[in-house]
């Protein structure tokens, strides 16, 4: 993706590498995205754990195949989210400098957040390819999360961006 981004976009990477805790964030939006960093790394730990280490759940070979298909499909949504909105930057910000607008094509036509949609089909289907069924868990500790993010979010381009209100 990054060096699909090199060629069609390098102001969409350079805004997509710096990091999510620079800049003009709130103070809310910091303490939620280390907490996003935090969770998402101690699921990673945890999946480990359960599918290698101590096999507290079996996930069937056709539900690993099924995970795999999700995590395909997440980043193949990705690369269509990065594709009709140059402004996703990995920081909640608006971007008058980069001339910012509302995007409600492609997939935003059907949702507000198509990167955290998409984000949904990765976290189901990480826990499925790598065989932790109790990876499923993270959906109760990430999902809030990411909806909290999105909140903070809505408020700022519902606050800022001329026209998203009318879009939302």
């Amino acid at each position: 993706m990054g060096l699909w981004l090199l060629r069609k976009d390098p102001d969409l990477l350079a805004a997509r590498t710096r990091s999510p805790l620079s800049g003009a964030q709130t103070q809310r939006d910091r303490a939620v995205v280390v907490a996003i960093l935090i969770g998402f790394c101690a699921w990673l730990v945890f999946m480990a754990l359960d599918a290698r280490r101590f096999v507290w759940s079996h996930t069937p070979l056709w539900a690993q195949a099924l995970g795999s298909v999700l995590i395909v499909g997440a980043f193949w949504g990705w690369i269509g989210v990065l594709a009709a909105n140059s402004f996703a930057a990995s920081t909640i910000e608006l971007q008058a400098e980069r001339g910012q607008s509302v995007i409600s094509e492609g997939p935003y036509a059907w949702v507000r957040h198509p990167m955290y949609a998409y984000a949904i089909l990765l976290m189901l289907g990480m826990p499925l390819l790598l065989g932790s069924l109790w990876g499923l868990l993270d959906l109760v500790v990430l999902l809030p999360l990411l909806g909290a993010r999105a909140i903070g979010e809505e408020a700022l381009l519902r606050g800022g961006l001329p026209g998203y209100a009318d879009y939302s």
